[in-house]
């Protein structure tokens, strides 16, 4: 019996996996400790991504207002609404949408403290794409100026502030008589 085959082919099976054993070290990688990656740091693309409506991807944050408690937020911190109105397509167009902006996305959304299970997307009657919780289309409220800021409460009985489980914030224009 032949030794020498089992050893060549013993030699031939350690010289290719060095190559392999190559593929740990980065050489594009810089020193130094790794970064965290927050949900805030990501950016929509600079441009409009090929199939999409160009609006990049939405996010969904949990936050609290005063006054309302639990609400959905955007990755500004602008708190967002939902429409009475709505059923599951959205009906608030064109003057309505520049007051009441949609949150639109070019793919599912980034959620944090959401059921990912609740959000989806609905086509708008423009074509966008725009986020739905609990089946709702979910809308941000142009005067809003900022983080915790919920001025669309006091618009009207049909708009709401959305919690994280679709569900109207706080209580009802109705049952607190107004805001």
């Amino acid at each position: 019996m032949n030794r020498a085959r089992p050893m060549a082919a013993a030699v031939f099976a350690v010289a290719g996996l060095a190559p392999v054993a190559a593929c740990g070290t980065n050489p594009y990688a810089t020193s130094g400790a790794v970064q965290p990656v927050t949900l805030g740091a990501q950016r929509p693309p600079a441009g409009p991504v090929p199939g999409g409506s160009g609006a990049g991807q939405a996010q969904l944050v949990a936050s609290t207002v005063e006054g309302l408690g639990a609400v959905l937020a955007d990755a500004e911190g602008h708190t967002l609404y939902r429409y009475a109105k709505d059923t599951t397509r959205p009906v608030c167009a064109d003057p309505c949408a520049e007051t009441w902006p949609p949150l639109v996305s070019d793919s599912p959304p980034l959620v944090a403290g959401v059921d990912a299970g609740l959000v989806g997307l609905v086509t708008r009657p423009d074509g966008r794409e725009q986020v739905t919780v609990g089946g709702r289309p979910v809308y941000r409220y142009a005067k809003d100026t900022g983080t915790g800021v919920a001025f669309g409460r006091n618009v009207s009985a049909d708009w709401a502030a959305i919690t994280p489980a679709g569900e109207k914030a706080g209580p009802s224009l109705a049952s607190s008589g107004g805001y």
